[in-house]
C-alpha cells in the first residue's frame, strides 16, 4: 500500500467519522495492525513512538483491544 493510499483511507475514515459517526472498523484494523501498513512506514521514517501512541487510541476508539 502507498503512502498515498494510506492516506486516502485515513481521510475517507475521518471524512466518515465527521458526517455520520459511522467507520469501517475492520479497515483501521487493517490499517493499524502490528506489521500493518501504518506501522511499516512509521518504523521506515523515524515515528515509530508516535505510531504506537496512534495506534493505542485508534484501538481504544474502535474497541480493538
Amino acid at each position: 500500500m502507498s503512502v498515498d493510499e494510506m492516506i486516502q483511507a485515513l481521510e475517507t475514515e475521518l471524512a466518515k467519522c465527521r458526517d455520520s459517526g459511522r467507520y469501517d472498523a475492520h479497515n483501521l484494523a487493517f490499517l493499524f495492525a502490528p506489521t500493518g501498513p501504518l506501522q511499516e512506514t512509521a518504523i521506515d521514517n523515524g515515528w515509530g513512538e508516535e505510531y504506537l501512541r496512534i495506534s493505542a487510541d485508534i484501538d481504544q476508539f474502535t474497541g480493538n483491544q
